[in-house]
Order: structure tokens, then sequence, then C-alpha cells
């Protein structure tokens, strides 16, 4: 059984992406075989598999599993993806709706052709000065929500952190986070302007985070007061803005190539 895939990207989160609209899609059969698919050099490499799947509440219903098969309720590079997809590929529409395990978003491209999403309700902040300790370090953290869970954590010089010895001992401290968490690491550059790195639940340290670059902003957008935050991470910009109570996030969705992969033989 050969299955259609299209291989996109939101600055450098990448995800292989499964059209269940215009096609038949054995979605539980393509969890299974997920890890390997996402394996850099033996897979197609990804940071996980995104399904476009009919939906009774929007356009299209979003729904997205991590590098290791795990299910997660949301993914802000993906969605815009998604979005980009939709618009180019399924609807003949300048707006789509696209419904996610954590409500609704709209999404549209901008003039200079970027994907603007607006999404389901600002960042909760669920709590704020919470401690972890990792080996000898204490780290204070603020716990948000954009659908997923975050801890997010202020830090100077992120890019000499080691962060792939912190990040799973974060990740799975299931006393404190019985989901697992995603783990954003930031620092200021200027007024309204971060850099952050991520270790994402499922997948380890990304090139970029959509929902983990949401919570940064909220916990910037708290400190600052400023309504628009542009967050720097490994593989590009993020631009989020709070206007009267609704949340908005820019940035770009890429194609990269598109194929279709032969079931047979995959266990």
């Amino acid at each position: 059984m050969n299955v259609p895939f299209t291989k996109m990207t939101g600055i450098g989160n990448d995800y292989i992406y499964f059209d269940g609209i215009t096609n038949d899609i054995p979605v539980e059969k393509i969890i299974t075989i997920t890890p390997e698919l996402s394996k850099r050099r033996f897979g197609i490499g990804s940071d996980g598999v995104i399904f476009i799947l009919p939906s009774e509440k929007a356009d299209a219903r979003m729904q997205m599993h991590n590098a290791d098969g795990s299910h997660s309720e949301m993914c802000g590079n993906g969605l815009r993806c998604v979005v980009a997809y939709c618009l180019y590929k399924l609807f003949d529409k300048k707006t789509v709706t696209i419904e996610t395990d954590a409500g609704v978003a709209t999404g549209w491209m901008t003039e200079d052709q970027q994907v603007c999403v607006e999404l389901f309700g600002e960042p909760v902040v669920q709590n704020t000065n919470e401690k972890i300790n990792v080996g000898e370090k204490t780290f204070t953290f603020t716990r948000i929500s954009v659908g997923n869970p975050h801890a997010v954590i202020e830090h100077a010089n992120i890019d000499q952190i080691p962060l792939s010895t912190w990040g799973p001992v974060i990740e799975n401290n299931t006393k404190l986070f019985p989901q697992r968490v995603n783990t954003e690491f930031f620092e200021e550059i200027s007024p309204g302007h971060v850099k952050m790195r991520v270790w994402e639940r499922g997948s380890g340290e990304t090139l970029a985070c959509g929902t983990g670059a949401a919570a940064v902003s909220k916990v910037v957008q708290q400190k600052t007061g400023f309504s628009q935050i542009k967050v720097s991470l490994l593989g590009g910009d993020l631009v989020f803005e709070y206007k009267q109570g609704k949340f908005f996030m820019t940035g770009p969705a890429t194609y990269v190539y598109s194929g279709s992969i032969d079931l047979t033989g995959w266990k």
C-alpha cells in the first residue's frame, strides 16, 4: 500500500504530513511506525508526524504525534504548516479554521507570505516560581499550558547550557509532570526580543517549538507589558501579539517535498 505524504517545516520544526481529507490514510499503522519514519538518516527524518483529517468543528482537524510516536495536543509550527497546506491544497479560501486537541484556531497568509494564526486564547500561566532539581542545580520555572504542558526557565548564556543533559531529566520528572513536559530556556536580547532553546517531550532538542515560544512570550509579556514579543529560536523567528484579548502567532511555513511510503513490509 502506497501512502502519499508531504514534508513541511516551520523554522526547522519539521514534520511528515498525511492528508486524510483527500486520501484514505491508515492512521494507526503510521503511528506505530512513526519512530522509524522520523529517524534522521535512516527514515524520512522528522520531529514527528501530523495528520490532516476531516472535522465536524472546523475546515480540518490536526492530529500530531512526536518522533517517538507519543501523542501531543498541539504544535504551533505544525499548525502553521497545516494552515498553509489547507490554503494551497484543499480549500479555495483566504482563511481556514483548524481543530486541534487544544481548541480551534484560525489562520491566513500575510502579504509577505508568512502564516498568521489566531490561537484559542492566550497561554495559561498555571504556576510561577516552582522549583526543580537537576543534579546539583535548582531551577525556578513557570508552569504554562498552551494546550500542552511547558516549563519555562529564564537563564543566561543559553547557547552554552547542556540541554541534552538537563532536558531529559526535566521532561521525565513525572512527579512534577505526570504527562511529561516541554522545557524552554530563554534569555533577553533586547526589550521585547528574546531567544530560546527547547527540549520537546518525545522528540528531544528541536530547532523550534511554536507552543514553547508562545509560552515564553507569555512570561515575557507578563514581565514587560509589551503587546508584541519576538522569539528567536535555532531555526528562525516567531512573532506573538496580544490584542484585545486575542493572541496571534506569525511565522513561516515551508514546503520541502512530497513522496509516498510503501507500507508493505513495515512492522
